[in-house]
């Protein structure tokens, strides 16, 4: 089962990262585009998050009408167009938001995560060190966070441990760092190590099939049958559809003999 990699696009920092400047004169009507383009980005970050994709790409074509030599913007729409799976215009995108900004963390950690998915570890894991490498980043822990995902899609856990390590010495309440490390332990049978991390999760993480099912199978091996039942039940009404429900209703069979 592959674990997915999380992107947040408002860690792009509209408001924080440098973009290169446009093209435009340096005046008020300027500085209103670039407001206005950053504004609209927010807004589309919503809607991607929402997997409202036409309303996400009705405020980023506004947001490149305004500020077409926005890092951001073409950043942001590279992610839309991988999300889309136009990967061409992804990469287009992406190769454009380098150019006007090689040096923003925002992009570096975006243009990685795309690259993660289409198995360019290598060059992905690049990205995510050159982020990581500017001091000033001011998503540290989220670009850690996954550099160690995609560690461990590439099959390098131990990397992954490190990366997710370092992430929560940034932020500890990094919920994917910690839902990947409380299964982590798992699969060595730390039991009590993999609680630890799991509780920490479940006071900043949300519900998702993953995030259920390493509840699930960590309370399956501490014997807590009360709570196998109760995740399962959720992810049976929330997730029906999900490959871990599928697993859940396996597992749930041979438990019961």
């Amino acid at each position: 089962m592959k674990q997915c990699l999380t992107v947040c696009v408002l860690m792009l920092c509209l408001a924080a990262c440098s973009s290169a400047p446009s093209s435009q004169p340096d005046n008020l009507a300027s500085d209103k585009r670039e407001k206005a383009a950053e504004a609209r980005l927010a807004a589309a970050s919503g809607y991607l998050d929402a997997g409202q994709m036409e309303r996400a790409k009705f405020h980023l074509d506004k947001a490149l009408q305004h500020a077409p030599d926005n890092a951001n913007v073409q950043a942001t729409l590279g992610y839309y167009y991988s999300l889309v799976s136009e990967n061409k215009r992804a990469e287009e995108h992406f190769q454009k938001a380098l150019r006007l900004d090689g040096d923003s963390p925002g992009v570096l950690d975006l243009y990685g995560v795309y690259l993660c998915r289409q198995g360019k570890y290598s060059k992905a894991q690049e990205l995510f060190e050159r982020a990581i490498a500017i001091p000033s980043n001011p998503k540290m822990a989220s670009v850690m966070e996954n550099a160690g995902l995609c560690a461990l899609r590439s099959n390098a856990p131990e990397k992954a441990d490190e990366y997710f390590r370092r992430a929560l010495q940034h932020n500890p309440k990094q919920a994917n760092a910690l839902l990947e490390m409380a299964n982590r332990e798992l699969e060595q049978q730390r039991l009590e190590r993999a609680k630890g991390y799991w509780d920490r999760f479940k006071e900043v993480g949300r519900d998702t099939p993953r995030s259920l099912w390493v509840g699930i199978q960590l309370a399956h091996a501490l014997r807590d049958k009360d709570t196998v039942a109760s995740l399962g039940l959720k992810l049976e009404q929330i997730f029906p559809d999900s490959e871990e429900a599928d697993l859940y209703a396996d597992k749930k069979q041979q438990w019961r003999n």
